[in-house]
């Protein structure tokens, strides 16, 4: 299979119709981007590559909390511990916005596993976010 986008997008939306939505609603700005909601998540999934020359990859990602102002020892040592527990998934950092994200290269990705990356990510955000935001308010 050519590794371009277009070549991928139908696997991802096989995998989002599995979900039981209609993969054109959760269209993003641009060809490869999907944008739905998992319970209290929003779940963003995205072929993309990090450089021009780079493989292309399939991601899936959700935004959990902003950065806690206090407590930033213990809850480092929470997403560490975490992140150990995880599987496939992890906890990352960008732009202080704490996310959970899954990513693979394309190459042998078919729809199956992209629905199970979809899911995990989907699952681990449902249980965590409620969870660490209670925890760690954000406080401005």
């Amino acid at each position: 299979m050519e590794n371009t986008v277009e070549s991928y997008i139908e696997i991802v939306e096989k995998a989002i119709g599995k979900i039981a939505m209609e993969p054109e609603s959760t269209r993003g700005q641009r060809a490869g981007l999907w944008t739905l909601q998992k319970a209290t998540s929003r779940l963003i999934i995205e072929l993309f590559q990090v450089t021009q020359n780079s493989p292309l990859f399939f991601g899936v990602t959700s935004p959990i909390m902003k950065l806690p102002q206090s407590n930033m020892e213990s809850f480092l040592k929470d997403i560490f511990q975490l992140n150990h527990m995880m599987i496939g998934a992890a906890f990352t950092l960008h732009q202080d916005v704490i996310f959970i994200w899954f990513n693979r290269p394309v190459k042998g990705l078919d729809p199956e596993e992209a629905f199970d990356m979809i899911m995990t990510v989907g699952e681990a955000a449902d249980h965590y976010d409620n969870i660490l935001q209670e925890k760690y308010p954000f406080r401005e």
